[in-house]
């Protein structure tokens, strides 16, 4: 666990049901975010909809992104 992770699920332990909701739906890592205002987990591309349709739960926002390679994000940013 990260260093705020413990302390924030201690009183929010819904953050280590989200990941481990994540990891059993096939997230090769899964981890909270700063101060526990999200969990992200990473998945290969091909598991990534089908983890998203596994992790709905009332009250959870899942959603699907990809990293952009450095070439992309700089094309994008226009620089």
């Amino acid at each position: 666990p990260y260093a705020l992770e413990a302390p924030v699920a201690r009183r929010q332990p819904e953050i280590l049901e989200i990941i481990d909701a994540c990891y059993s739906n096939g997230a090769q890592v899964a981890a909270m975010t700063g101060s526990g205002s999200a969990v992200f987990a990473l998945f290969n591309e091909q598991a990534a909809p089908r983890a998203a349709k596994g992790l709905q739960r009332p009250g959870w926002l899942v959603l699907v992104s990809r990293t952009l390679s450095r070439r992309e994000s700089t094309r994008r940013i226009g620089l």
